[in-house]
């Protein structure tokens, strides 16, 4: 008779998602709101995939736990967040957040910045500071 494994489960740690949440968070305290801040996509490009991937992670379990967006229904939220976080484990993610991507558009970089957006949101109407 053979053992039974026993699996644990997967732990996320959140720490790095939520310090780049907070790490937005500050920026856009003192700095407008605008898509093509030079400054800003260097804290995108600064976060590894996995970075992103917690980020991810800590969001959907604020939804998950009933936290919500300001406007956004959660489903959207949802959608959203899976989607960027499938883009994370594409050969071309590095890539899309290179520097030789500056001035040019890509789908990825649409969603890093409308997920950016809707996790200090949701931090915001939630967590505070």
């Amino acid at each position: 008779m053979a053992e039974t494994e026993i699996k644990k489960p997967i732990e996320t740690d959140y720490t790095a998602g939520a310090a780049l949440i907070k790490q937005l968070k500050e920026y856009w305290r003192t700095h407008p709101v605008k898509n093509d801040d030079e400054a800003l996509w260097d804290i995108f490009r600064s976060a590894d995939a996995k970075t992103w991937r917690n980020l991810m992670k800590a969001v959907a379990k604020l939804i998950e736990e009933g936290y919500e967006h300001p406007v956004w229904k959660p489903e959207l939220c949802v959608e959203t967040l899976r989607d960027l976080y499938q883009a994370t484990k594409t050969p071309i993610w590095e890539t899309v957040l290179s520097p030789s991507m500056k001035g040019k558009s890509h789908k990825y970089k649409t969603q890093i910045w409308k997920v950016a957006r809707m996790s200090v949101e949701i931090a915001e109407k939630h967590c505070g500071d």
